[in-house]
């Protein structure tokens, strides 16, 4: 095993470092720290036990291994880094808990909506009996578990609990979703072509038209449009040959 000491790396290792969460995840870092002993006077004001095994390691005499080197750098540059300030949402959001717990009922899987705004991927889905906050929603990026970034949960009374790394664009998606849930879900839907419920592609007229589908519309309890909308594209696209 190679051992990291500031006399063979010259004080700061290569940048930038990396470390690998449990699930396998490498995660990037640059480092402002130029030796062991810097990183260790901030991990010695932590109460963690990683942190004191990492400050112990530190200063045993062969030095930390490589990996513990990083991730004791990993650990002092998110202690100094100043965190961005949370987002709060002062709003009533019980619309969208509700379309979700009437879609809960219509179906048998955790129903989900899955939306995209200036690029960024947005997904709300409903928390079962058996998890931590049953009948709240989760608010993510819609990536795996442990690989996902958490945006903040809206509460069963409506009530939306940020987390820091809520941007200002998930914020007025959510306001914009509460207020006018059938307008954002077509929204969506004419923009991509999928339904934001179910995913998959819109294929009847009236769907293309509305932004979702009527089984989808049934479920989350949302009005289902007419073709007069489609049928003006299509003439459009005709004549435009």
């Amino acid at each position: 095993m190679t051992h990291y000491t500031d006399e063979r790396f010259n004080g700061r290792p290569t940048t930038p470092l990396r470390v690998f969460k449990r699930d396998g995840t490498a995660v990037e870092f640059d480092t402002p720290f130029t030796s062991l002993a810097e990183v260790c006077d901030v991990l010695r004001n932590l109460n963690n036990e990683f942190a004191r095994s990492l400050v112990a390691a530190c200063e045993n005499v062969r030095g930390p291994s490589l990996k513990q080197a990083a991730w004791a750098h990993k650990m002092a540059t998110e202690v100094i880094t100043p965190r961005p300030p949370r987002v709060e949402l002062d709003a009533d959001l019980r619309p969208v808990v509700d379309m979700l717990r009437r879609a809960a009922d219509a179906q048998k899987r955790a129903p989900n909506i899955v939306l995209e705004r200036d690029g960024q991927r947005v997904q709300l889905r409903l928390a079962g009996e058996r998890s931590s906050q049953p009948g709240a929603v989760n608010v993510t990026d819609g990536r795996p578990y442990g690989q996902n970034q958490w945006f903040g949960r809206i509460n069963p009374d409506g009530r939306f609990t940020a987390s820091r790394t809520c941007t200002p664009v998930v914020r007025q998606l959510l306001l914009d979703l509460a207020a006018d849930p059938a307008a954002v879900a077509g929204q969506h839907g004419v923009a991509t072509g999928s339904c934001c419920f179910c995913s998959r592609e819109l294929s009847d007229k009236r769907s293309r038209s509305v932004g979702y589908g009527q089984t989808c519309a049934g479920k989350f309890g949302l009005p289902w449009g007419d073709t007069s909308a489609a049928d003006a594209a299509d003439a459009a696209a005709k004549e435009a040959l």
